[in-house]
């Protein structure tokens, strides 16, 4: 990922983070870390090449799904977790992502990071911490909010 990144550290920074909540939240639920942290990682890849107005969150996904898909084959990832990986990034954020447990811890670090990036901005920790209750899908995201934000 960072190599892909190349010097946009503000992207690596975020995905990291993505990743670094997803594994606490990951544990809580009991979910498979391998294929959640590849997912976290991986899950918005495309963003790099894919920001003009016409590119829509379809094209993102299948750019993702794509990078994504050639970075974990010259990792030499099995076949089977090259497979789910590429399944979640493309249910991630659909109505579908709720029958997969790695979708919904990834959805709670993602939302958890965007609460950060909110906070610093506001100011407003009143409003932040009311927006952690509805916001997150699962308990063991609620829990690591709870840890970091209060």
């Amino acid at each position: 990922m960072k190599r892909y990144y190349k010097n946009d550290f503000r992207k690596i920074g975020r995905v990291s983070r993505v990743a670094s909540y997803a594994e606490a939240i990951g544990k809580k639920e009991k979910v498979n870390m391998g294929l959640l942290l590849c997912t976290a990682y991986l899950h918005n890849i495309g963003t790099g090449e894919l920001r003009s107005p016409s590119g829509s969150d379809q094209d993102l996904k299948a750019r993702s799904i794509d990078i994504a898909s050639e970075i974990l084959e010259k990792l030499g990832a099995k076949e089977q977790i090259k497979d789910e990986v590429c399944r979640q990034i493309e249910i991630f954020g659909t109505d579908d992502a709720g029958s997969c447990p790695e979708c919904l811890v990834l959805s709670d670090a993602v939302q958890l990071v965007s609460l950060e990036e909110q906070r610093k901005k506001q100011n407003a920790d009143d409003q932040f911490c009311g927006q952690l209750e509805s916001k997150l899908l699962t308990t063991g995201g609620r829990l690591t909010a709870q840890e970091l934000f209060t």
